[in-house]
């Protein structure tokens, strides 16, 4: 929970407060699912989980996402979009889309592992098994390069088709009716 506590802020802070994340308390015990991060951007919702580990290999189950992918099928108000983000020790956190989470996650999976930078297995029983850096010859920033664990994110989030949708605050300026 520590970390979700520092990426929003991370967050808030390199936006200057323009986005402002909300952690969503206690998302695994909640009476309505949630993830672990809820993210305004560019008029949509982001939906993330966070996985974080200092272990060879982290598994991620399909369980473990079927909260964003409750999100992301419920959530009508505002399109809603669905990221996993890892975050191995002593490096940068990687976060990446999960398109279909809510019908397939094992599809989302398979997206997910193509686009990653680790050692990424889909196992035969639908989890998603990510090699730590550290152990394995692939190419990613380690923390003491990196611009911070928040930045990463938001470039992230903003690398996807998304990024240029007009933000509902900007829709309203364009009223005369306009209250801001």
């Amino acid at each position: 929970m520590e970390k979700e506590h520092e990426l929003a802020k991370e967050i808030r802070d390199a936006t200057e407060g323009r986005v402002l994340p909300l952690r969503a308390g206690w998302s695994g015990n909640s009476a309505i699912p949630a993830p672990d991060l809820l993210i305004p951007l560019n008029g949509t919702l982001r939906a993330v989980e966070l996985k974080t580990s200092n272990q060879r290999r982290m598994t991620v189950t399909p369980d473990d996402v079927q909260d964003i992918g409750w999100w992301v099928e419920e959530q009508k108000e505002v399109p809603t979009i669905a990221y996993l983000a890892v975050k191995f020790s002593y490096y940068e956190v990687y976060t990446g889309a999960l398109p279909e989470v809510a019908t397939d996650t094992t599809e989302a999976f398979r997206h997910w592992a193509a686009k990653a930078p680790f050692d990424t297995n889909v196992t035969a029983s639908g989890n998603l098994t990510i090699g730590n850096p550290s152990h394995y010859d692939v190419d990613h920033t380690s923390a003491q390069l990196s611009k911070g664990d928040g930045v990463a994110m938001l470039e992230k989030l903003n690398e996807d088709k998304h990024s240029n949708l007009v933000s509902v605050t900007d829709v309203l300026k364009q009223s005369d009716d306009y209250w801001g």
